[in-house]
């Protein structure tokens, strides 16, 4: 985020721009005057110079603008005003005209019917036995990869105890159930983290005092970015100088050991994303029923089981495990399936270095308050506003197309526009005086 110091430059040199802006147009005007002036006869001695641009406070023309610049990257780094951020992303997400579709990725999700009806009877925890009949269906239908988007961690970070004695017995057959999945097909756990002193801390989960076997097992963090708009291509530094991918990353490795998932520089990118609606997805009832339909879905792809049922009984209350997203709250399974499809098909936006996002902003703002200096009709003044605003717009757009980078609306443009505007209003309030 851009700090004080930075601020009080950047307000300094646009101010600087500014002024030197004003000076070449009072040079000019003066020039324009005097030139005319001379060759006027005495009949035209009442003659008045065409109207030019208005005298512009560069000092406070800077600082309008550098607080907007500071305001975008305040925004950029908090929650603030999320609402509007995921309307305007959803916004131009869907004028993008290449629309993604998942490929490789098939939810298996457990519904209202099975966790309120069924046999899982509503228990917190998800009982552990039934996520083991799940395994085994799904393994029998040779899937590439088994993810499982659910809480395992133990009852304590430090895994005292492991797991409870009255649930011992079901976590048992669900490492059993792990232990049998065939070694063509991997299977992928959920892990847990905290921060805490600047490093992260990796929760001991109820499996890992298990045996499973010859079985091909990867392990990834379930938690989410804080910006709703990005992958978590991250791999975390744990204790002990381990490390830990993402459950996105862990599930990429897992159909492709070769591909390439480092992050240096540790910025996440963006991502077109799929609705539910739009993504391939079947219901646990039906894996379990042996359905062949179901079954033909899952052969040789990535399986993510999830939560999609509601939380306050059949069908009453929200969803559990909605998360933000730049289509609204949808659930977390989508949400790692739309990470896995967009690294795998390298759908991967990466966002402007913050320089040249600055450059654009500050540019962008002087254009308007060049537009709102002139002395013309208001309509003119809205119109080329209108232009150059649509013009970042159009930026944004072509940006995603050609550059897959993400380039966010201007701060600085919108509140030079504010401030262009409050001026106007107390000019005529005080012309009307």
């Amino acid at each position: 985020m851009i700090s004080f110091s930075k601020l009080l430059i950047l307000t300094a040199l646009i101010a600087a721009v500014a002024a030197l802006a004003g000076c070449a147009n009072k040079r000019e005007s003066t020039a324009t005057t005097m030139t005319r002036a001379s060759s006027t006869t005495s009949e035209h001695a009442d003659y008045v110079p065409a109207d030019g641009p208005e005298d512009v406070p560069a000092d406070g023309l800077g600082l309008v603008i550098s607080l907007g610049v500071w305001a975008g990257d305040w925004i950029a780094h908090t929650d603030a005003w999320m609402g509007w951020r995921r309307s305007c992303y959803k916004w131009l997400h869907d004028r993008v005209p290449i629309k993604p579709h998942p490929y490789e990725t098939t939810l298996v999700l457990i519904e209202d019917e099975e966790y309120w009806h069924g046999e899982l009877s509503g228990r917190v925890p998800i009982r552990r036995d039934y996520l083991a009949k799940l395994v085994r269906a799904i393994a029998a239908a040779n899937p590439a990869v088994i993810a499982l988007d659910f809480k395992l961690q133990s009852p304590s970070p430090e895994g005292k105890p492991i797991e409870y004695p009255e649930y011992m017995k079901e976590t048992d057959e669900l490492a059993k159930a792990i232990s049998e999945v065939p070694s063509s097909c991997w299977v992928v756990l959920p892990k847990t983290t905290q921060r805490a002193q600047g490093h992260y801390l990796e929760e001991a989960a109820v499996y890992e005092e298990h045996d499973l076997g010859g079985a091909k097992v990867a392990k990834g963090y379930i938690s989410l970015p804080r910006d709703f708009r990005k992958v978590p291509l991250l791999t975390l530094p744990v204790q002990n100088g381990a490390s830990l991918d993402s459950f996105a990353q862990a599930i990429v490795r897992a159909r492709n050991p070769r591909a390439h998932l480092d992050n240096r520089e540790a910025i996440l990118p963006s991502a077109a994303f799929v609705s539910l609606e739009e993504f391939p997805h079947v219901s646990a009832r039906d894996v379990l029923k042996g359905d062949i339909e179901t079954r033909d879905k899952l052969q040789h792809g990535l399986v993510i089981v999830g939560a999609h049922w509601h939380s306050d009984g059949y069908n009453r209350g929200d969803y559990i495990d909605l998360n933000d997203s730049p289509l609204g709250r949808m659930p977390g399974a989508v949400l790692h399936g739309n990470y896995v499809e967009a690294i795998l098909n390298s759908r991967l936006y990466w966002d402007w270095k913050p320089v040249s996002v600055h450059i654009i902003d500050i540019t962008g703002a002087l254009l308007i308050a060049l537009v709102f200096a002139l002395k013309t009709s208001r309509i003119l003044q809205a119109v080329a506003a209108a232009l150059i605003a649509l013009s970042l717009v159009g930026a944004s757009i072509f940006s995603l197309l050609a550059f897959a980078s993400v380039l966010d609306f201007s701060i600085p443009v919108v509140i030079v526009i504010a401030h262009a505007l409050i001026e106007q209003y107390f000019e005529r309030k005080k012309s009307q005086a």
